[in-house]
């Protein structure tokens, strides 16, 4: 798995567009004709920015919607070159945190201070995990504000002010932790401070809720959810809404405080991918030049002022997928399985540098195409 929106971010402009010698086509902004790598999509002659821009299906489209387009069609391209290089399954573990049957009788006493839970990540670099949703357990309808922090950013990292029925209110979280930031290897503390559990209601005769305890037969047993850690804690006291001195923290105690989150531990490439951008450079200008071609080839428009013919298309036809002639002999790679085989070498490439994100000679390798 890998962040999209920031994969996308970071790799876009490795690869561009030169700008047209022409005047009237000399539209490209900064970005577009950018190249870190220094791969130009149009020095593929199939690829110049003039077949592009005219074979765009709005006639009447302004610049700064042609530079939007062409910034899709390179973003598009990121994208599909990395879903093809981490295609296989990235999933590690999933459960929720408490997974047996408890009675929905007997409550906690809730002490003044942050309660919930530490969840401490492996060594490896590239496990993330996700919390999907929590299921909250609390006796009465009420409010709380449920926060996740790290151990070295003072504040939160998500925060949700979570309406809740009694007994069992199951609340979508979509909280994905990965290993781009800098304090990614911290401590991570999920849980409310108690002084934000509140009634449903303010008024006198609405009661409070309160966590259910798990006192029944092995209902306070935590899943083992692979690559984490996960603790008990109590911070007493405190009421800002900012990480703590971590040396106050109480760990292990049986407590239930109404919480179960459902983890998703995985293997996240975000990082990798990010570092190490110019081993994509290529596949994503091949990707950008079939993008380019299939743009033009398709467009709606009618008057492209000749410069589409109908021998361009086939000419551009026969460089998207190669030629073969009658007797079988290849004359021309297309760029379509010329993006294959560069696939395949970047897996390669990635599976000898991917020991040093992971650290363990056991990680699950990628698997290369034959």
């Amino acid at each position: 798995m890998f962040d999209k929106a920031k994969v996308i971010t970071g790799l876009y402009g490795l690869v561009g567009l030169r700008q047209p010698t022409s005047t009237a086509y000399a539209i490209l902004d900064a970005p577009n004709y950018g190249s870190r790598s220094g791969y130009y999509s149009t020095d593929n002659p199939f690829c110049k920015a003039e077949f592009l821009i005219d074979g765009i299906d709005d006639s009447a489209a302004s610049d700064a919607q042609i530079n939007t387009y062409i910034k899709q069609l390179q973003e598009s391209s990121i994208t599909e070159v990395c879903n093809q290089i981490f295609s296989d399954s990235d999933y590690i573990d999933r459960n929720f945190l408490y997974k047996n049957t408890f009675n929905l009788v007997a409550t906690e006493t809730v002490t003044a201070g942050f309660v919930g839970y530490q969840i401490i990540v492996s060594s490896k670099k590239n496990v993330a995990f996700e919390i999907p949703r929590i299921l909250l357990n609390f006796n009465n309808a009420g409010i709380v504000k449920l926060q996740l922090f790290q151990s070295n950013v003072p504040d939160a990292l998500f925060e949700k002010t979570i309406a809740f029925s009694s007994d069992n209110h199951i609340e979508d979280l979509g909280w994905v932790i990965d290993n781009t930031a800098d304090s990614y290897k911290g401590s991570y503390y999920l849980g409310y401070f108690t002084s934000n559990l509140t009634k449903a209601r303010p008024v006198s005769h609405v009661p409070m809720p309160f966590p259910y305890k798990r006192d029944y037969q092995n209902s306070i047993v935590k899943s083992e959810i692979s690559e984490l850690q996960i603790d008990n804690v109590f911070i007493p006291y405190i009421t800002t809404e900012e990480i703590w001195d971590l040396s106050t923290n109480q760990l292990g105690n049986d407590n239930c405080f109404g919480l179960n989150p459902d983890i998703t531990v995985f293997y996240d490439f975000t990082d990798l991918i990010l570092r190490n951008e110019k081993i994509f450079s290529k596949a994503v200008d091949l990707s950008f030049q079939i993008k380019i071609i299939n743009s033009y080839i398709s467009s709606l428009r009618s008057n492209k002022n000749q410069r589409i013919s109908a021998d361009l298309v086939e000419k551009a036809m026969i460089e998207l997928n190669g030629l073969v002639t009658s007797n079988s002999v290849l004359n021309k790679i297309g760029l379509i399985p010329s993006l294959r085989n560069e696939i395949v070498a970047v897996k390669k490439q990635i599976d000898k540098i991917k020991e040093g994100y992971f650290g363990n000679p056991n990680a699950p390798k990628l698997i290369t195409l034959s």
